[in-house]
């Protein structure tokens, strides 16, 4: 047998081998991350099995059954798939881990992660729970249930993990023995596969309150309309009496409240395919915001722009994305002068990727996490009784689904709302976005 190996000192930490066959020069490395010393054997080499203990080549054969048994479960411990790793019972603290759940926490090594609080490995809005089923269905009960819930990475980064414990002893100490497998790419999945089924559901409800409500429009839209014009004819009488004439303003409030629900429950309704043409999404931003100025200069609303000069045109209904960016501004001027008598919103446009996104940020009361939601759907309003008919968001969904688009608010209590419109940036089949004249964008 020959050896080639650099000089050993006998203050130096503990060397490592690594055993090379020059018949088939497959490694077999040891059970540690680095290599110190090489050896290479022929086949019929008689000492096929070695390892270096305090600096001295000693025989593998020379070992105890009780050494060999657990030199095997080491080397099945630590070249497991998933992370595993044992928590003492009494310190709750990891007294044992694999390399691989080293890697999912973002240790550099096993020994790193020795005497840490497993607690700190989970997502803080999950540790009362996964301590609970540490101490109780693991170390009590030796209950091998498979749980879920979110890790914390070193680097601050959270992932969603699938864990199994089971009792055990280490040292002679009961324990429990941590066996966990990182699941966020199939989360991911599933949230996406949810979200679109939820979307779909939706969708479909849409359509069907939609047809609902087209025919209750048309039914009360005349007889509506009849209301508001004889209330015009008798109020137009001289020498009324202001009592009488007090009861026919009332009347014709009323009146208009309901023609506007109607005209709302009718545009609901309305589910034709968008008319749509090349148009630039900033100027129909700017359109919507000189439509609502008076409002908003009556609210005391300040409006500030980022609007990306660069944006490419895209096919769209250039009346309906109009139309949405209308509703979401009529909103978030009424929530802002409602809570403060005055406000401030922001309206952000910008390319990411293959679609536009146009932000809408305010500085209102924002919405309450349980209503969230909940702000899409059909009738759901947060104003108070005679304030709202709840359709303006409805509508906005509704339109921008049209478009193979999307729709997302964002809201926190207390500190504003912000509402996500991103439309797909599509260009006609002859022509591509940078061939096109800009001046055939004026609506």
């Amino acid at each position: 047998m020959t050896t080639k190996s650099k000089s050993l000192d006998q203050q130096a930490p503990p060397a490592h081998i690594q055993i090379v066959s020059e018949a088939d020069s497959a490694p077999v490395t040891s059970m540690e991350s680095s290599v110190d010393l090489f050896i290479t054997f022929d086949e019929d080499a008689n000492q096929t099995n070695a390892k270096l203990a305090d600096n001295r080549l000693v025989d593998l054969t020379a070992q105890s059954e009780e050494e060999k048994e657990r030199n095997y479960y080491k080397v099945l411990f630590d070249s497991a798939v998933d992370g595993v790793f044992i928590v003492d019972a009494e310190t709750m603290r990891i007294v044992l881990a694999n390399r691989t759940a080293a890697d999912m926490y973002g240790f550099e090594s096993e020994d790193d992660m020795l005497g840490v609080n497993p607690l700190k490995l989970v997502h803080p809005d999950d540790r009362d729970r996964v301590l609970r089923i540490l101490a109780q269905d693991v170390i009590h009960d030796n209950l091998r249930l498979i749980h879920k819930f979110r890790g914390m990475v070193r680097d601050g980064n959270d992932i969603w993990v699938r864990a199994v414990g089971v009792r055990t002893e280490y040292r002679g100490r009961l324990a429990g023995l941590i066996s966990i497998r990182d699941i966020s790419d199939r989360r991911r999945e599933e949230e996406e596969r949810d979200r679109v089924e939820e979307r779909l559901e939706f969708i479909g409800r849409l359509a069907s309150i939609g047809e609902l409500a087209t025919g209750v429009g048309h039914e009360f839209n005349d007889p509506v309309s009849a209301i508001l014009v004889y209330d015009q004819l008798l109020m137009s009488r001289r020498n009324l009496d202001e009592t009488i004439k007090s009861g026919l303003e009332a009347i014709y409030r009323q009146a208009q409240r309901a023609s506007t629900l109607i005209e709302n429950l009718l545009l609901f309704g309305r589910r034709h395919r968008p008319d749509k043409c090349l148009v630039n999404i900033n100027q129909l931003l700017e359109r919507a915001l000189d439509t609502c100025t008076h409002e908003l200069e009556i609210n005391d609303v300040q409006v500030s722009e980022d609007l990306d000069p660069d944006l490419p045109p895209t096919l769209a209904d250039p009346d309906q994305i109009q139309q949405v960016f209308l509703n979401i501004i009529n909103n978030a001027d009424y929530a802002m002068a409602e809570a403060h008598g005055r406000g401030k919103l922001h309206v952000q446009s910008e390319t990411r990727g293959d679609v536009i996104r146009v932000t809408l940020t305010d500085d209102g009361p924002g919405i309450p996490d349980e209503d969230l939601p909940h702000i899409f759907d059909p009738f759901f309003t947060s104003r108070g009784n005679g304030k709202g008919t709840g359709l303006g968001l409805t509508v906005c969904y509704g339109l921008v689904e049209a478009h193979g688009g999307s729709i997302d608010a964002r809201s926190k209590l207390g500190e504003g709302t912000s509402i996500e419109v991103e439309i797909p940036i599509v260009t006609s089949e002859n022509e591509s976005a940078s061939e096109l004249n800009l001046d055939r964008l004026e609506l």
